[in-house]
């Protein structure tokens, strides 16, 4: 198994999305953005997915 997004409508119909855990589904991350469509809330975690590559550790 490996890590997942999980992408859902929040309460009022918005999109969001939660990374998870492979072995105990626990949420590693969650979005604090809010998407209008399905297909932004994709685009932003295209783009979360390219700049982890690129992340400094300080």
């Amino acid at each position: 198994m490996v890590a997942k997004f999980k992408i859902y409508q929040d309460t009022v119909n918005r999109w969001r999305w939660r990374f998870e855990s492979s072995g105990n589904y626990k949420i590693i991350e969650d979005s604090r953005e809010v998407y209008e469509s399905k297909s932004d809330c994709e685009k932003g975690i295209k783009i979360l997915k390219e700049e982890i590559f690129n992340a400094s550790i300080e």
